[in-house]
């Protein structure tokens, strides 16, 4: 596969810088695609740690409403999945700056020549079940179009170790972006496992 990037709401960590503050933010240890997470706060430390493929979504004063309203014990659930989704979605439209595109121009209802940008074809959505299957509509919705596949992964009983289980992607995987959408993601350990067993 040419290239993925790692979709997720929120893996929460805390450092400590050498003035004694603390910074926090969402990161993984997934090092060969880009990831775009939530962060609290552009640590110096975290993104040195984790490579230029991270891409941290500023946590503005919207971000942290959001964030505040799904933290709240006294949330109702249909709240809940309304402010989720539009975290989601601002994720999810971050992670589609990731994706390559080219030059085009076209003509206006004027007659007007307008220079801009389009998505190069080629792109899809992976959601590892059954979390990541909460961000799919939020993909559809900003690409009408897209193809999604699925992955099932679990971990061994015996070793803990994650393993892919199941397995549905579009024939041409192999050729095409991948946008691979995980929510809760902690040690990253279930995104390597996809990545490396199915050459994602």
């Amino acid at each position: 596969m040419a290239d993925s990037t790692i979709i997720t709401t929120e893996n929460h960590v805390e450092s400590s810088d050498s003035n004694g503050e603390t910074h926090s933010g969402s990161i993984t240890s997934v090092s060969n695609t880009s990831a775009v997470m939530i962060a609290s706060l552009k640590a110096p430390e975290i993104l040195e740690e984790y490579g230029p493929n991270l891409k941290l979504l500023d946590c503005n004063s919207q971000v942290a409403e959001l964030l505040t309203i799904i933290r709240d014990k006294n949330t109702t659930r249909s709240d809940f999945k309304f402010y989720a989704d539009r975290l989601i979605r601002l994720v999810i439209e971050e992670s589609l700056n990731q994706l390559p595109y080219s030059d085009c121009r076209v003509e206006t209802p004027t007659g007007a020549n307008y220079d801009g940008l389009k998505y190069q074809a080629g792109n899809c959505g992976v959601s590892i079940i059954r979390s990541g299957e909460a961000m799919e509509q939020g993909l559809r919705d900003c690409c009408r179009s897209i193809r999604i596949g699925k992955i099932l992964v679990e971990s061994d009983a015996d070793t803990h170790e994650a393993r892919v289980v199941y397995a549905r992607f579009p024939d041409d995987i192999a050729s095409r972006q991948v946008l691979l959408m995980y929510p809760i993601m902690s040690t990253g350990n279930t995104v390597l496992q996809v990545s490396k067993g199915n050459n994602i």
